[in-house]
């Protein structure tokens, strides 16, 4: 049972980081974009499509990390009775489980069907997502008004949905981060109590 905590305990550390990671990437491609536009790049429509792609590509890692992090949780051994230490870790990592599938489905665009609470908590991040959607519309109608003239009340529609999509997903970063940490010191902890 220790060690299938220990085991389960180190993915989800991996999960976090990676999460943490497509969070991150997805971040730089906000910023990257937000400058080729503040600076009226010539080559806009390469701009946009180098986006589009990457977005593309970070929701494909984070359905497959998505996938990886529901094969593990069904994998996981059944909890002791719930008043053993082992039944509450269980239920801890369980819900952490939840907590990661909620934020990378919202990358994803996939359907969660996770944990009630952690989904509610979780409900900006996924209206974030459809925000996300919304946003790679008026790119692509921004990019084919390129060859004519290009409004600039379209390209402050884009930049203000630019913006927001950068705050929040350095806010979730920044909580991911805090996670991190806070699973690494747990994992320590755990270790130095079975050593003991």
């Amino acid at each position: 049972m220790e060690e299938s905590l220990i085991n389960e305990s180190l993915r989800l550390l991996e999960i976090c980081g990676a999460t943490k990671e497509i969070f991150a990437q997805l971040k730089d491609c906000v910023k990257l974009l937000e400058s080729s536009l503040r600076r009226k790049s010539s080559n806009l429509n390469s701009e946009i499509d180098a986006f589009v792609s990457s977005t593309k590509r970070l929701r494909k890692l984070a359905c497959k990390t998505l996938k990886s992090s529901k094969k593990t949780k069904s994998a996981a051994t059944d909890p002791e009775p719930e008043d053993s230490i082992f039944g509450l870790l269980k239920e801890v990592e369980s819900a952490s489980f939840s907590a990661f599938e909620s934020l990378l489905s919202s990358v994803s665009g996939a359907e969660s069907r996770g944990w009630s609470v952690v989904s509610k908590y979780l409900k900006s991040k996924q209206d974030k997502a459809t925000e996300m959607g919304q946003l790679q519309s008026e790119l692509m109608v921004l990019r084919s008004n390129s060859k004519a003239v290009t409004s600039v009340e379209e390209v402050q529609k884009v930049l203000k949905g630019l913006a927001g999509m950068e705050w929040s997903l350095q806010e979730s970063e920044e909580e991911l981060d805090c996670i991190y940490r806070k699973l690494v010191k747990t994992r320590v902890s755990f270790l130095n109590i079975l050593n003991h």
